[in-house]
């Protein structure tokens, strides 16, 4: 078996980001015992009820771990729940063009609050396309994003192509020796944390020294270290952040929810989000890829999405991040993050774009199951 790595009224969208001709935003919001979609296409908005909120708190997740499991035919039964839930055929109907006076759209934000937030919407909204037979109709391309207000800010953040050097940190080691000689170790809530042996085959097989990576193992993968290697003028701009290793989620305090590093002599080892709060990475790396468990989890802030690390990363100036839903098995996501780089870098593909290729590859291979790749999510802007 693989290691895991590590009532109010509703707020509806915020018309603070100027929406390209073919794309759509998708609110999900919580409002008073109902879930309700808010679908902003044009200068139209769509509202479609999807539910009662106690009902789908209780099903959704159950629905969520069955489409997990090996048993294909319970998937196939839970995705039908699954797909119903997040696009009704009320909702999909104004993601289709139904004429030929109207534009198809290209891309869909997404900004799911409650349990939505749990879901990956975009196998969703491919198997509500396919359930249509809608084999003409190409599935929208889709980022996750608090608002459109942080749209915007986000937007603004250096647009740098992402297809230049990395900083690539993986199997951080967890104990270090004091000045006296006596061992720490890297704890959450008093349980020690064990090595991810199988992040630092992850990260070696990312990084290219001939294209300018840096790759950080071990001792070498402290928070001190990244941030020399991001700030340091000595060093050169690095286009992309990779993480590969615990995600601690603590859901009660957000902010202290954290990355696990190596404990440098003046370090506790956790990135928390407090922490990547107070970085201004405005000028780069402009895609931070968390591969970690729970990295996209968070705490919900209303009409704000969830306040965690990747929003953490965003507002502090970077434009996408990658992130997961769940605890994910350790060789799956080495084998993910390989191909999404590789097609990313080789086709120059956007973050959404390489990350979507790559599930289907792993979906493709025999033998696995939803686990292995639909945890995996991107926030930010289309490009």
């Amino acid at each position: 078996t693989d290691a895991a790595r590590g009532p109010g009224s509703a707020r509806g969208p915020r018309k603070d980001a100027r929406l390209e001709g073919d794309e759509a935003f998708l609110y999900v919001v919580e409002s008073g015992a109902r879930y309700v979609a808010l679908l902003r296409v044009g200068a139209k908005t769509h509202a479609v009820d999807l539910g009662a909120r106690a009902a789908l708190d209780e099903e959704l997740p159950a629905a969520r771990d069955r489409w997990l499991e090996e048993d294909a035919d319970a998937r196939a039964a839970a995705l039908a729940t699954l797909r119903r839930a997040a696009f009704p055929d009320a909702l999909v109907q104004h993601l289709l063009p139904r004429d030929e006076g109207r534009t198809r759209i290209g891309h869909l934000f997404v900004s799911p609050s409650g349990v939505y937030a749990q879901l990956p919407l975009r196998p969703l909204l491919e198997a509500a396309f396919a359930e249509r037979k809608l084999a003409g109709a190409a599935v929208p391309g889709m980022t996750r994003i608090a608002s459109e207000a942080v749209l915007r800010e986000v937007r603004n953040w250096s647009a740098r192509g992402g297809f230049g050097p990395m900083i690539v940190v993986g199997d951080p080691q967890y104990e270090a020796e004091d000045q006296r000689g006596r061992t720490r170790q890297v704890q959450w809530f008093g349980t020690p944390l064990l090595a991810l042996p199988e992040s630092g085959h992850e990260a070696r097989a990312i990084a290219d020294p001939e294209r300018g990576d840096l790759l950080l193992l071990g001792t070498e993968a402290t928070e001190g270290r990244i941030r020399r290697a991001i700030f340091d003028p000595a060093d050169r701009p690095y286009d992309v952040l990779h993480l590969s290793c615990h995600g601690l989620l603590y859901r009660d305090a957000p902010w202290y929810s954290a990355l696990a590093l190596h404990p440098a002599a003046d370090e506790d080892g956790l990135l928390t989000v407090d922490e990547v709060g107070s970085l201004r990475l405005q000028r780069g790396p402009g895609l931070v890829v968390l591969a970690a468990c729970d990295s996209g989890r968070g705490a919900p802030v209303p009409g704000e999405g969830e306040e965690g690390l990747v929003r953490a990363f965003l507002l502090a100036g970077c434009r996408h991040v990658v992130g997961s839903l769940w605890k994910v098995p350790d060789e799956a996501t080495r084998e993910l993050m390989v191909a999404f780089h590789r097609l990313r870098r080789e086709g120059r593909l956007a973050p959404q774009v390489a990350l979507a290729r790559a599930q289907a590859e792993l979906r493709a291979r025999e033998g696995t199951t939803p686990l292995d790749w639909a945890a995996w999510v991107v926030w930010g802007p289309r490009d």
